[in-house]
């Protein structure tokens, strides 16, 4: 019995854009959702300056970021697309920290620019890395343990899930 090569390639090649060409892509819901990953403390190497919280994302219709002309200001609670709280563990239990300065509308949350992808598939997963200016806290002189809570919104309103960090323990000055 005599094998022919080129019959062997094409028959391969043809099961492989068989299995490619069924293989189905990814599908989320399009309300965002947020995991907790990880996060960094920067400078590691003296009085921290910021932390740096590490969060997974999807979203199926892709409209994260702020597409809005009243993405920069600071006093529309609106324009911002991830809400941070911040938590310090005061006598066993965690009480939330307010920003020093709400007067000039200066919150912990964060925003970023319009990541819609190009093309038909609007479908979006990936990290969202975000840095928590820590100068100025803790606010309590006796506290060792933080955590966060972290909820993203995209441009319709879907808001995700609360992605809550682990307690993170904060060295002494």
């Amino acid at each position: 019995m005599k094998i022919q090569f080129p019959k062997i390639l094409l028959c391969a090649l043809f099961l492989t854009l068989t299995y490619v060409g069924c293989k189905k892509d990814k599908a989320f819901p399009d309300t965002p959702n947020l995991k907790w990953d990880d996060y960094e403390i920067m400078p590691e190497n003296g009085p921290i300056d910021e932390i740096v919280l590490n969060l997974a994302f999807t979203d199926g219709d892709g409209d994260i970021g702020s597409g809005s002309q009243n993405a920069y200001d600071t006093c529309n609670s609106q324009s911002y697309d991830l809400f941070i709280r911040y938590f310090e563990k005061v006598g066993g239990s965690y009480q939330e920290v307010f920003p020093v300065d709400t007067t000039s509308c200066l919150y912990f949350h964060q925003r970023f620019p319009d990541i819609t992808p190009e093309g038909q598939n609007k479908i979006l997963e990936g990290n969202i890395y975000a840095p928590f200016i820590f100068l100025g806290f803790p606010s309590n002189a006796n506290v060792d343990t933080i955590k966060f809570e972290v909820v993203l919104k995209d441009r319709a309103g879907n808001k995700s899930n609360v992605a809550t960090s682990p307690g993170i323990f904060i060295p002494p000055l």
